[in-house]
């Protein structure tokens, strides 16, 4: 004996043209039912815009073909050993390849659709809480990526945010509405090794102080001169009061004569630049910045610190 629900979708997939335009609507705990159901009619179409549209994280293609509703009943959520129908075989005939043909399609056009639909928004997947803490290094991001990060709702809320080893030099516009986006709440920003130079961290620097929050940055392992963090730290004492800590990069101004990075640490030019850098700030309006030429990764991570 079927459902009333399930009843109702057999008479709605009926009219495919019709079922596919209402989807949108539809809410999410039917798409079980309907993706059944389409697949028992032979409703390719329908099967390939619920594919298509499916708001689930997880796309149980089993699960989904059962028509006995074993699972629906049981809290395991698996096929019954004891139901014949859980543990028959689906027929490979013409019919069943046209639908399987009609699903991973759907697939194809989500895939498609996510990777191209700059106005997508990222799709349900049950977090019970906004998204905080994001690590995204060594991603090879692109300017869609950093356009669709700023334009999901998540971004309002991160607190904690890694792109390094992303050349963002590449991609600035979009790295900098993303900057606009998180500006609320962002407390840790490492874009460390990300090929930022003068000029470049120069234009980011006016969306770093509208971050107000921002208490841990990581600079380590850009081509950055002391002039151009000297101009950073200076405003940094009035607009950015909840800065504890920065990691600075080996200035470039420091290692243009040095022969290998093995050097650095015994560069005297960086380390007296260094020390009356951090003389000089820790005396302004009692505020402690602490300046480290190490990874911002090797001084814990916000989550720690806080």
């Amino acid at each position: 004996m079927y459902t009333l629900i399930f009843l109702s979708a057999q008479q709605l997939v009926k009219d495919e043209e019709a079922t596919c335009k209402i989807l949108e609507s539809v809410p999410c705990i039917v798409y079980d039912v309907l993706f059944k159901v389409a697949y028992r009619e032979n409703k390719t179409k329908v099967l390939c815009d619920l594919v298509k549209m499916w708001p689930y994280s997880r796309f149980k293609f089993q699960e989904l073909l059962q028509t006995c509703w074993c699972s629906s009943r049981s809290l395991s959520r698996s096929p019954s050993r004891n139901c014949q129908e859980c543990q028959e075989i689906i027929d490979y005939d013409e019919s069943s390849i046209n639908k399987i043909d009609a699903i991973i399609l759907g697939v194809l056009n989500y895939i498609k659709k996510a990777n191209t639909d700059d106005s997508q928004q990222l799709p349900r997947r049950d977090l019970p809480y906004p998204l905080q803490s994001l690590q995204l290094s060594y991603c090879s991001l692109t300017e869609k990526d950093l356009t669709y990060m700023a334009q999901s709702h998540h971004s309002a809320h991160l607190i904690k945010l890694d792109l390094s080893c992303n050349r963002l030099t590449e991609q600035r516009d979009s790295f900098l509405k993303l900057l606009k986006s998180v500006s609320n709440s962002l407390k840790w920003l490492n874009i460390t090794n990300c090929g930022l130079n003068d000029a470049d961290f120069d234009e980011i620097s006016s969306y770093l102080y509208s971050c107000t929050s921002l208490s841990h940055l990581g600079l380590h392992g850009n081509s950055l001169s002391k002039r151009s963090l000297i101009a950073f730290l200076e405003p940094s004492l009035c607009k950015l009061l909840n800065m504890k800590i920065i990691s600075v990069p080996i200035f470039s101004d420091c290692y243009r004569n040095l022969r290998t990075s093995k050097q650095y640490d015994e560069s005297s030019d960086f380390l007296s630049i260094l020390n009356e850098t951090k003389s000089t700030q820790l005396t302004r309006e009692g505020l402690t910045i602490t300046l480290t030429y190490n990874s911002l990764s090797d001084v814990g991570d916000y989550f720690d610190l806080r």
